[in-house]
Formats: C-alpha cells, structure tokens, sequence
C-alpha cells in the first residue's frame, strides 16, 4: 500500500484519512477546487497492505482526525480502522465493506471475468463507467498505473476481508453507479445504523464537491 501527503500543515490540528478507490493515484483529487489547510493523507495501491506503522504514528498526533472512504477504500479503510485512532466523523461513498459479492457489492462473476479478461481496453471500459457522461476533463484525473500493477491490485482485493463491525457515520450512493450498483448498495447499509445521503452522480463523485472539507459539512 501506498500512501501520500496532499496537504501538510503543521499549525492545523485537524486530519482527513483518504482510502482511494482501486487503480487509482494520488491524481484523483486534482478536480478538487477549493484550498484547504486541513492535513489530507491519501492512501491507495492495494496489492498488498504492508506500510511503514510510523505513518500513522504521525496521524495520531492530530488533534482532530476524520475518515473519507471511497470504492474498495471503504472495505480498506475497516480493516486497518485500529492504525487510524479515535475518528470524529466517519464517511463512506460509493462502497460497502463486502464489495464483492452478488448482494451487497460488484457480481463476482462480473469482477472474475474483469480479472481474467484484464487489458488496456477493458481498463479504459472501467474508467469510463466511473462517470455518467465521460468527457475529456473526466479522464484527467484518471491514474495511469501501469496494467500490471492494477491487475495484481484486483487479484489482492479478492482475498482481503473488511470488518463489518465498524460502523461510519454517514454514507453517500451515487444513483447512477455503474460499478457498485445504488441497490447493492443499498442492500448492505439500509438495515445498520449509518446515515444514507443519495447523490445525483456515476460512480466518481467528486465533480459534486469543491474539497474534502466540503462532504465533511454538507451533512452535519
């Protein structure tokens, strides 16, 4: 696993935790507009989940530390939830914590077949169902790791298991999902206790915010 810094500012107490969706960099973000001193610590690259413990020694220094799962960030995010320490807000978007399964996430049928058909052209297929109309500003924020290291990342998200125990506060479905679809989705938050907030959006969702502060107010 990888991780990195977008915003470092020593002077704020307050820490958002970022757990990315799969195949994704430390690009993602880059549509976000708006400046913000909060500290944002990025994690991405599942093909393993080996990390250094003294990064998130350093979390912990935070006075104020929050949670913004997204995709298979969300399963992630649970499973190393004791690295993280006390978290005043929890959110998740467009993910479940068994994120591959035929009720409650992507129909493992359609993920194997993902898997053992896995190209440059059925990678591009994804990308493009991420969004609800795909346009040249939506594939700049794309990540262009490379096939390899993205197959192996969907081969390693088969064999981990989240923790259905952990609870988040506050979970956002996109309607028009196409990767995890709203009623699976749906299927797995609507009987536990977290808040659920629709959004008029594909699976990518955040043409919807100016900043990761902004999702962390919108529902307070």
């Amino acid at each position: 696993m990888k991780y990195k810094w977008l915003t470092k500012n020593y002077k704020n107490d307050n820490l958002i935790y970022f757990f990315n969706g799969w195949g994704m960099d430390e690009n993602i973000l880059n549509i976000l507009t708006k400046p913000t001193s909060t500290n944002i610590i990025m994690f991405y690259d599942y093909q393993n989940l080996e990390i250094n413990n003294d990064v998130f020694n350093e979390c912990l220094k935070y006075k104020n530390k929050y949670l913004i799962s997204w995709s298979m960030g969300v399963m992630i995010s649970t499973i190393l939830a004791n690295k993280l320490g006390k978290l005043d807000k929890k959110i998740a978007i467009n993910g479940t914590i068994k994120p591959i399964d035929d009720n409650y996430g992507i129909l493992e049928k359609i993920y194997n077949l993902t898997v053992n058909n896995f190209n440059q052209s059925s990678c591009e297929k994804f990308f493009k169902r991420m969004f609800v109309e795909t346009t040249t500003t939506s594939f700049h924020f794309i990540s262009k790791r490379p096939l390899r290291e993205l197959k192996n990342e969907l081969l390693s998200l088969k064999t981990y298991k989240g923790n259905e125990n952990f609870c988040f506060d506050l979970v956002y479905i996109s309607e028009y999902d196409k990767i995890i679809t709203s009623k699976n989705q749906l299927n797995f938050w609507k009987n536990r206790t977290e808040k659920i907030v629709m959004l008029n959006c594909g699976h990518f969702p955040f043409f919807n915010f100016k900043s990761l502060n902004e999702s962390l107010l919108l529902n307070e």
